[in-house]
């Protein structure tokens, strides 16, 4: 389980965003996982829900945006990533 250090939501060319920034032990783990599985299929799941699954096409460092539905997922998402939140109240 990776640990953020910072998540927010954002508008990022017009749609509904989740910036975040893994701390950094989490995100050299990040940078050598994706670093191995380039060109290999990467999910990222919370909640049991699964936020973004895509092919992995550069080694992450441990920083990135994933685009969701609307702004109030981006929201709750965010809250989730910074411990704000359960799961409970995620809909699911």
């Amino acid at each position: 389980m990776a640990e953020v250090a910072e998540a927010e939501a954002i508008f990022l060319q017009g749609l509904p965003s989740v910036q975040f920034r893994l701390t950094e032990a989490s995100g050299a783990a990040m940078a050598e996982l994706t670093g191995r599985i380039v060109g290999e299929k990467l999910t990222v799941s919370i909640c049991d829900r699964e936020l973004v699954s895509a092919v992995v096409r550069e080694r992450i460092e441990g920083v990135g945006v994933i685009s969701l539905p609307d702004i109030e997922t981006a929201m709750e998402t965010a809250a989730l990533l910074r411990g704000e939140g359960d799961c409970d109240g995620t809909g699911e």
